[in-house]
């Protein structure tokens, strides 16, 4: 069964084989890699993924306590978690609890979209296809 933590980990694969080439082609063009800070990012990024995943085994699950509630409370609740997210970024600019924060944002979301019956699966490929989308766009 493929997991979330497993398309995050993909997603960040292909990314790093994405800008591995195009550093290699600026390299080859301009005599010298431009790409190095995406990279950096993207593999520390990925190793943190992984970090997380062995020490906690970690699958964003839907909050039990809200997947019956209606769409108003959960949004409720996403808007609740991004002010404290906001709120710990910009007024306790502690980025250890904007992380947690941020964690409960996705839980959030994942929540209303398992409520929406959306699977598993249904939310990874829509994740994928946003992906595309900003690759497309030159977000990745």
């Amino acid at each position: 069964m493929i997991t979330f933590r497993d398309d995050i980990i993909h997603g960040l694969r292909v990314a790093i084989a994405h800008f591995d080439e195009m550093n290699a082609r600026a390299s080859a063009k301009l005599g010298y890699p431009i790409y190095e800070p995406v990279l950096a990012a993207l593999m520390e990024a990925l190793d943190r993924v992984q970090e997380y995943d062995r020490i906690l085994g970690c699958i964003p699950k839907p909050c039990m306590a809200f997947i019956n509630s209606g769409a108003d409370e959960q949004y409720k609740k996403i808007n609740s978690e991004l002010t404290e997210a906001m709120d710990a970024c910009f007024v306790e600019k502690d980025s250890e609890h904007e992380f947690e924060e941020l964690c409960d944002v996705i839980i959030a979301c994942v929540t209303r979209m398992s409520q929406m019956k959306k699977t598993q699966q249904e939310i990874q490929d829509k994740m994928w296809l946003v992906n595309q989308k900003n690759g497309r766009r030159g977000y990745l």
